[in-house]
């Protein structure tokens, strides 16, 4: 693709959705460990939110099919960042929470939080 329709784009390289499923069965094996009751995925170019959206449910399905013996399973949590303000609102319908900013200009902070940080960081490179 040349710069000038790259830049038309906006540098927006929706992940294709084929992927994902890819993608869980890469992370089978990490399963939140003993009293994990969140766990946070990240997405620092959300885009319209699809991906991140989709990855996290397929995960949390994927759990429950994984562990079916088990009753208690980790909440699940999207965050995305995003400079576009049409993608923005677009992605607030998917994702847990979206900052409209630019990914290279943002601090994230754990806040209150004990367990800290993000368990997954989705970085879709164009």
């Amino acid at each position: 693709m040349s710069r000038l329709a790259s830049q038309e784009k906006g540098s927006y390289y929706p992940t294709p959705e084929p992927v994902i499923p890819m993608i869980i069965q890469r992370l089978s094996s990490r399963y939140p460990s003993g009293d994990a009751q969140e766990m946070r995925f990240l997405d620092p170019c959300v885009g319209k939110g699809r991906a991140v959206a989709l990855l996290a449910e397929e995960y949390r399905e994927h759990i429950k099919r994984l562990w079916h013996y088990s009753t208690v399973f980790p909440q699940v949590l999207t965050y995305g960042i995003e400079p576009n303000i049409a993608r923005v609102k677009q992605a607030r319908k998917r994702v847990d929470d979206v900052l409209h900013a630019s990914y290279f200009q943002s601090l994230m902070s754990n806040g209150d939080s004990t367990d800290g940080g993000f368990q997954l960081a989705f970085v879709n490179p164009p």
